[in-house]
């Protein structure tokens, strides 16, 4: 048994989240095998953020690589997590770009990244408004440095 925290239905080709407390099974498409998921699903990462994936992303490959298509999602997020939690704020806009696009693929397979990918958005919205202040500042100096021209000219 599974905590639920997100239910999705498609409709029309939107999909539409609904977050519920409820306990329901959850049904792998595939079954846990390997001794590896142990030791994953012990770690720090998930014990602060426990994460229940669906892994319905698995269905595109062909069954006998479905466990191992999974856990590589599994350590993905792992890695991806205490990575992003390490460096955050002081990654560059294209590594927050990569980490935003790998954890929305993490979130197609079930993974609960909402948090992480607002904590993205701020974070390049920050590094966004530093660049428009330091090109404002140049385009300051700039004009500064063309009118005292236009001043000294005889």
């Amino acid at each position: 048994m599974y905590r639920c925290l997100r239910k999705v239905s498609v409709i029309r080709g939107k999909e539409e989240q609904e977050y519920s407390s409820k306990t329901v099974p959850v049904v792998l498409p595939f079954a846990k095998t390997l001794k590896l998921w142990e030791e994953c699903e012990s770690t720090e990462a998930f014990k602060r953020r426990p994460q229940y994936p669906h892994f319905s992303t698995s269905l595109k490959v062909p069954e006998r690589w479905r466990e191992w298509y999974a856990f590589a999602f599994m350590q993905t997020y792992l890695d991806v997590s205490e990575k992003f939690e390490t460096l955050g704020k002081g990654l560059s806009r294209s590594e927050l770009d990569e980490y935003k696009l790998t954890f929305l693929e993490l979130d197609k397979s079930g993974f609960d990244v909402r948090s992480t990918l607002s904590e993205i958005d701020d974070l390049l919205l920050s590094v966004k408004d530093r660049q428009a202040n330091m090109l404002n500042r140049r385009n300051k100096m700039v004009s500064r440095r063309q009118m005292n021209q236009a001043k000294n000219k005889p």
